[in-house]
Formats: structure tokens, C-alpha cells, sequence
């Protein structure tokens, strides 16, 4: 029963996934999001509690699964940040659903730098072994290598981004060169201390 429980929570994240990406928090229906996942729209309420708190469930479950799969190891934070930018490119939902939140100003129960950047941790671990300049608030520094992998998809939306091998992959693999040219000018500069 309790496999039948967790699976029916995580077809209704995924279709919730889809719908807020594709529609933003107001113009989402949670009756939509029920009949993707093929369960009664009352499940929403009972495990969500409302459409905000799925919305925040949604957010939640996006950030772990990128921190999942694109974990920071502390000795190698450019190459982390390359591997940030490929999955950023590769997953548009990522972006999508943070733009609708800022664009709507949805109230999250996570709203530390820390719960929108799980990988600050790891950044203040770089610092303390002489990897990542300690000049840099860690949280400060997180957010900022987030924005700069992300920054493509700011720039460009993502079906003019191409899929690699495509004719527009020649952008999107220079936009990654000068991008981890730009962060290891930025760590080379705050090791220097001229911040």
C-alpha cells in the first residue's frame, strides 16, 4: 500500500512539473495535473494541502533533482559549474518554473539562499581547502556561478538552443567555453584579492 501511496505522490509531482512549467503557478489546473497522473484531484489536497504547496513541492523535488544529479564536489567547482550549465541546457523545466516564480512572486516555504542553492555547502567546503577564494560569501558565490550557468536560457530561449550535434550547438558550446572562462577568471581574481 504504502508503494501504491508513493507512486501515486510522484506521478502527481511529475505531471505538476509539466503543468506549472508549461503554464506558470496561476494558469496551472490542478484538475489538468490530476488526469496526467490518472488519480483523483482530492489527492492533491491531501498531500500538498492546497495548489501552493504543491507548487512548493514542485520547486522542492526540481532542486533535488538537480542537486542529485549535478552534485558539487568541492576540488573541482568549474567543472561543476559546466555540469550545471549542460543540465540547465538539457532540462528547460528548470528555468521555466523558476522564471514563473519570480514572475508571479509565489510564496515558497524555501526561501533561504541555502534551499535555492544546495550546493553552497560545498562552495564553503572549496574555500576552506584553498579551491575557491574565501573573499566570496559562500551563499553570495553560489548564487552567482547559478546565474552565470544559467544565463544562456536568460538569453536565449531554449528551442533556439538546439539539441548537441544540431547547427545551433556551435552557440551553445562556445556560450560553455566563455562561460567557464569567465568563472575561472572570477575564482582567479578573488584568490588574488582584488574583488
Amino acid at each position: 500500500m504504502v508503494e501504491v501511496e508513493v507512486a501515486r505522490k510522484n506521478r502527481l509531482l511529475e505531471a505538476a512539473i509539466i503543468e506549472f512549467s508549461s503554464y506558470g503557478f496561476a494558469g496551472a489546473r490542478v484538475a489538468r495535473i490530476a488526469d496526467a497522473a490518472k488519480v483523483n484531484k482530492q489527492l492533491i489536497y491531501f498531500y500538498f494541502g492546497d495548489k501552493a504547496g504543491l507548487f512548493d513541492a514542485v520547486l522542492r523535488t526540481q532542486s533535488e533533482n538537480v542537486s542529485t544529479a549535478v552534485p558539487c564536489d568541492s576540488g573541482d567547482v568549474l567543472g561543476f559549474v559546466g555540469r550545471l550549465f549542460d543540465y540547465i541546457v538539457d532540462n528547460p523545466t528548470v528555468m521555466r518554473l523558476a522564471a514563473w516564480k519570480r514572475l508571479e512572486e509565489v510564496h515558497s516555504e524555501s526561501a533561504a539562499v541555502e534551499d535555492h542553492f544546495p550546493w553552497t555547502g560545498a562552495i564553503e567546503q572549496a574555500q576552506l581547502e584553498g579551491h575557491v577564494p574565501a573573499a566570496y560569501t559562500s551563499s553570495n558565490l553560489a548564487a552567482l556561478l547559478y546565474g552565470m550557468a544559467s544565463a544562456l536560457d536568460n538569453v536565449i530561449p531554449a528551442s533556439d538552443q538546439g539539441d548537441r550535434g544540431s547547427p545551433q550547438s556551435t552557440l551553445r558550446s562556445r556560450f560553455r567555453e566563455d562561460l567557464l572562462t569567465a568563472v575561472q577568471r572570477v575564482i582567479d581574481v578573488g584568490s588574488n584579492g582584488r574583488v
